[in-house]
């Protein structure tokens, strides 16, 4: 009984004596070894404190290696409990493990070969601690991460080990593209692993009623459903003020190539100078502030060249254009249109109905476009024709005039009038 009893005395002075230790700087040196070959940079743990079997530390932070992926790292206000029962079973078991801070960035991007890590020494006690961890849980009530311009800010994470794999859970907070606009967090649920990143659901929300759901694998493909987007939120700056509705659609995105649909519904456009026009030529004057009751399209991009087919936009019972376009890398536009305008609309222009909207179907008379130029500075062949159209309907009705009068007399008038037309001609 003696030696049973001695040798229970020290085993219970050799567990305080490694209890004092976990407060002191060799097993703090020893766990910044250990999350520094996991994180592939160097790990700085500020000082522990024991309370209990509670552990707190004020602030980790990472010094980030030249070939690391992970770029910046720093967490404040680490707590976790620890439960000692575990250590006799091989396990470092924390419990209720929470961070109040977290800010990381992640870039992928070409390094320098691998720096070797230095290795510290391991402390006497270590032979007689666990080598396996045991994370249930861990919280972080505030979250701001970049990821490749990927950045998610105010969130609350809850991560959990799962088959070799972490469980990513977010809620809250904002999620800014690198392009498009902020959205807000209503969750998102991953798994992070060695071979990459994995979306298994998300719902982002936008507006009143937008709302955007993403799942994928990156590096990989990412698969987009949007549903009553604020259409002005995807829009660059100089149309935001001229053209309003939602847009639903769904897309699938890769590293350089993207292929989906989109639809917008409730759209207007408003407020531009040629729509005016447009509602003075013709004397419509839904042109002004024109309504569309249907605009959709498929597209498709790889090596930074956008292809847009089956476009349809229509502001029933005034015009239809259907067609494709494409749009190089370098901003040039080409394509090819249908246009298609009601009878009302060519009342006030002569011979259009006779010499350009010359095919009639589904309730509109239609010609045919070409478009040409750039994004920024586009061109059509329509207005030229056009003018055409109105300079031949101007001939066909003096004409008649012509043959009446003497012959000199016409000459006069066709050389004015052949002057009208080189204004009129493009």
């Amino acid at each position: 009984m003696a030696l049973l009893a001695a040798a229970f005395l020290a085993a219970g002075f050799a567990f305080l004596a490694i209890r004092a230790s976990l407060s002191g700087e060799s097993f703090r040196d020893m766990l910044e070894d250990h999350g520094g070959r996991a994180l592939g940079s160097r790990v700085e743990l500020a000082p522990l404190a024991w309370e209990g079997s509670a552990v707190s530390s004020d602030r980790l932070r990472l010094a980030a290696r030249p070939d690391s992926p992970l770029k910046h790292l720093e967490a404040t206000s680490l707590r976790a409990t620890w439960d000692w029962q575990a250590v006799f079973s091989g396990t470092w078991k924390l419990d209720e493990c929470t961070i109040d801070s977290l800010t990381a960035s992640f870039h992928r991007e070409p390094t320098p070969a691998a720096v070797a890590m230095e290795s510290t020494p391991p402390p006497w006690f270590a032979a007689f601690l666990p080598a396996r961890v045991e994370l249930p849980a861990l919280r972080i009530h505030r979250a701001d991460l970049d990821v490749d311009g990927l950045a998610l800010k105010g969130s609350t994470l809850t991560i959990r080990q799962n088959a070799g794999a972490w469980m990513i859970t977010a809620t809250g907070g904002v999620v800014t593209p690198p392009v498009g606009p902020m959205l807000n967090v209503d969750f998102l649920n991953g798994r992070w692993q060695t071979t990459g990143f994995s979306l298994l659901d998300s719902s982002l929300l936008a507006g009143t009623d937008g709302r955007l759901r993403v799942r994928g694998d990156w590096p990989g493909s990412m698969n987009l459903e949007g549903s009553h987007l604020p259409l002005r939120d995807f829009l660059d700056a100089r149309w935001r003020d001229s053209v309003t509705g939602t847009l639903s659609g769904n897309a699938t995105i890769a590293a350089d190539s993207a292929s989906g649909r989109v639809e917008i519904s409730a759209g207007r456009l408003r407020g531009l100078p040629w729509l005016r026009e447009l509602a003075t030529l013709t004397g419509c004057s839904e042109f002004g502030d024109l309504p569309f009751s249907k605009a959709t399209g498929d597209f498709e991009m790889r090596e930074g060249v956008w292809h847009w087919r089956n476009l349809v936009l229509e502001s029933t019972g005034l015009l239809r254009i259907e067609g494709e376009a494409t749009l190089s890398r370098g901003g040039g536009l080409s394509g090819k249109l249908r246009v298609g305008v009601t009878e009302r609309v060519l009342e006030t222009l002569p011979g259009s109905r006779q010499f350009l909207f010359t095919e009639s179907n589904n309730g509109y008379l239609w010609t045919p476009v070409v478009l040409g130029g750039t994004l920024d500075a586009p061109t059509e062949d329509l207005s030229p024709r056009l003018a055409e159209a109105l300079g031949g309907a101007l001939i066909e009705s003096v004409q008649p005039l012509l043959d009446t009068v003497p012959t000199k007399t016409r000459d006069t008038l066709g050389d004015t009038l052949d002057t009208l037309l080189d204004f009129l001609r493009p």
